[in-house]
């Protein structure tokens, strides 16, 4: 940027720089620049403080050898004023210690009358506060400089296209968006650059809708682009190993996937990821936080922000639409249950925005992944009473059908099974206002997989299950989602087909990724409806795979328990390995089951027989019976009262633990254990005023034993 013809320096003489040798040192050097520069007729001096006064040279070298002004207050109008006051147009330099007052006047008198060439700021000292000098920060040309004992360094600086930048972010590719990322903060940071008024406490635009709406747009398609940079031939590998059930080579191109992802993503070029750098211009615009792994931050308003849906009834499919829609399913087209013919089958859906009313937190699970609406009972009887039963593709057309021939109930629209283009529109259409008021939250085909899920084993479908299966398939190998089926850039986000996408998801639990970041782990809630939908497409699934899913359900199983109470799950788990009494607690009384602390077992030397492991084992969860003692126990270490599964790093290979067994009254003889337990048992006379039961009993010895064990009695 070119000089003007004159230049005002600034500097103010407040009683807070009296004395301070560094800072008059600093403004004489400020000062001599200047004159080098422009000459020392055309350099204005103004001293500010509760007022503004302006000197010559001599009177500033007065100044500087006393080190002190003859003012107090730094009142920031001063500046302004003098501005207004004297029509001064060119080049401004300002040389505060960071402290100020009446910014807001100052402010608003710079925006109705100040229009100056360029402002060069020279905060000397170290506190670096920007925003006493806010007034003077122009769009174009405006420096602030932190000068301390260490240097001088330029904190801040504006360009010309700030705004034009961010109007431009609709077509910025993810290169152009982190080139451009300093401009767009500018923007947001500093809108009274751009005649804004209406800032928060901090500065920043508050709740600027249109602002943040842009940025939560682009987030995906940023995100997208960042994946298709990374995508390489991965899908096209992937693809073959499926085909070939080639684990070896798939897991080390898994490996190859993670490692090219979290490079780029956490390249030490960026201090932060693509998404918290977008994340942090979402907050900025007045969202309080904005949460990376639970989604629930960018994702709280997207039913808000997602497009309508536009409206498409069967109208819209010709005569030619049904011949072709035919050919497609022939071998799963149904009979008719109105006119007896064979033909296409069609769901007609008869309720309309089961989502209005349901927890926002819920809301916001279904729509990261519709999978997660068949893990709410109330979500799922509502799908299936918003069905009114399956028709032919024709007797819908032909009959105009506005109630269901089943259920009676109006019909809203129709799930045609086929994936020819126009049903797919009706299908699209109905899914949207099926859930909500005609928005399509998430991809079809995940609702579609949700709904066969829920009416797999209700008889009345069993008809159209064939054809059901046939249409996900059909869509999930011709539709794109990205590798971990997640808008989050912290996981693994590079666009693959949708049904090598749930291949890659279920099979990433084989490549080292941490738990925060691992799909697996995302959608372990969802894994059986995955090895389902693999199964249905027929795609091999590693042993290992399901082999780990147990294990974690065993874990998040345990760690219930735990949390329920902590020492009955101990107490189980040692009856797994180590000999134990079963204490019936219907044959302990109230008083003695409370005084005593009531635990199921009692233990005694020795190792657990397999009949009392059968018999512990029968009184657990069914999925503790999928897998060997040892890797219970083992799985039991991973398990805690504060447990959560993205922080559990469990390994794919698990190394078994095999638990001491305890051996404690070897040493006494048969007589004398006798004797000991005579002796408590008058004990137990003496507490309670009555004869223990042999449960009663048992449970008054084992607490009062030092040992682990209790003797054999």
């Amino acid at each position: 940027m070119s000089i003007s013809n004159t230049v005002l320096f600034a500097f103010t003489d407040s009683a807070s720089v009296t004395n301070n040798e560094f800072y008059w040192n600093s403004v004489n050097n400020l000062y001599q620049d200047l004159v080098a520069k422009y000459g020392v007729d055309n350099v204005k001096i103004i001293a500010y403080s509760d007022n503004y006064i302006e000197i010559d040279r001599i009177q500033l070298n007065g100044m500087i050898q006393r080190k002190r002004g003859d003012c107090g207050g730094h009142c920031m109008t001063n500046i302004s004023r003098y501005i207004h006051n004297t029509s001064f147009k060119d080049d401004l330099v300002i040389v505060t210690d960071g402290q100020g007052t009446s910014v807001e006047q100052a402010k608003l008198e710079m925006q109705q009358h100040g229009k100056i060439h360029s402002s060069n700021v020279y905060i000397i000292g170290e506190n670096e506060n920007s925003d006493v000098i806010a007034p003077f920060i122009i769009q174009s040309g405006s420096k602030v400089y932190s000068v301390t004992s260490e240097g001088t360094k330029l904190i801040m600086e504006t360009e010309e296209d700030e705004r034009s930048t961010f109007l431009g972010i609709e077509k910025m590719t993810v290169k152009e968006f982190l080139e451009n990322f300093d401009r767009i903060y500018n923007y947001i940071t500093k809108p009274y650059l751009f005649g804004y008024s209406n800032l928060d406490k901090t500065r920043t635009m508050y709740n600027n809708e249109s602002i943040k709406n842009i940025l939560m747009k682009e987030k995906s398609r940023l995100v997208y682009e960042y994946g298709q940079m990374n995508k390489g031939n991965s899908e096209k590998i992937l693809i073959q190993c499926i085909n070939e059930a080639d684990f070896i080579t798939a897991t080390r191109e898994i490996d190859n996937i993670v490692k090219k992802y979290y490079d780029s993503v956490n390249s030490s070029s960026q201090e932060l990821t693509i998404e918290e750098k977008i994340d942090k211009l979402i907050e900025l615009c007045g969202v309080n936080k904005v949460n990376g792994f639970n989604k629930q931050g960018i994702r709280s308003n997207r039913d808000k922000r997602a497009k309508q849906v536009k409206n498409a009834n069967l109208d819209t499919v010709t005569d030619e639409g049904i011949e072709e829609t035919s050919k497609i399913i022939m071998k799963e087209l149904i009979e008719c249950q109105l006119n007896g013919e064979e033909d296409v089958p069609v769901l007609l859906v008869t309720g309309s925005k089961l989502l209005n009313g349901v927890a926002k937190n819920v809301t916001n699970e279904i729509i990261s992944c519709p999978f997660n609406l068949i893990n709410y009972p109330a979500i799922k009887q509502s799908v299936i009473n918003s069905l009114g039963g399956f028709v032919s593709l024709k007797s819908v057309k032909e009959n105009q059908l506005l109630e269901s021939p089943i259920t009676g109930k109006p019909v809203i629209g129709a799930i045609i099974l086929s994936s020819q283009k126009q049903c797919l529109e009706i299908t699209k259409s109905t899914i949207a206002r099926m859930f909500t008021d005609g928005k399509l939250l998430g991809a079809p085909s995940s609702y579609l997989i949700a709904i066969y899920e829920i009416i797999k084993n209700i008889s009345a479908y069993e008809n159209i299950l064939l054809t059901l299966k046939k249409v996900i398939i059909q869509m999930l190998q011709n539709s794109q989602s990205n590798a971990s089926m997640s808008g989050n850039v912290s996981q693994i986000c590079i666009p693959l087909r949708a049904d090598v996408s749930l291949w890659f998801i279920a099979h990433s639990c084989l490549s080292k990724i941490p738990p925060a970041n691992n799909p697996f782990i995302l959608h372990l809630n969802h894994m059986p409806v995955i090895f389902d939908v693999l199964e249905m497409l027929e795609y091999p699934i590693n042993e290992k795979v399901r082999k780990h899913y147990v294990h974690f359900v065993i874990v998040q199983t345990l760690h219930r328990m735990k949390f329920i109470n902590s020492d009955t799950a101990n107490c189980f788990m040692k009856a797994l390995y180590q000999k134990a009494i079963f204490i019936n607690k219907n044959k302990v009384r109230d008083e003695v089951k409370t005084k005593e602390y009531y635990l199921p077992f009692v233990f005694l030397d020795g190792k657990a027989d397999q009949q009392q492991i059968d018999f512990a084992l029968s009184l657990l969860n069914p999925i503790f019976k999928k897998v060997s003692v040892e890797e219970v126990i083992t799985l039991n270490s991973f398990a805690h009262e504060k447990w959560k599964v993205e922080k559990t790093d469990l390994p794919i290979d698990l190394i078994e633990k095999h638990p001491q067994i305890e051996e404690n009254w070897k040493e006494m003889s048969i007589d004398e254990i006798k004797e000991y337990n005579e002796k408590m048992k008058r004990r137990f006379i003496k507490k309670y005023g009555f004869e223990p039961t042999r449960d009663e009993f048992l449970l008054f010895l084992s607490r009062r034993v030092q040992k682990g064990t209790i003797p054999n009695i």
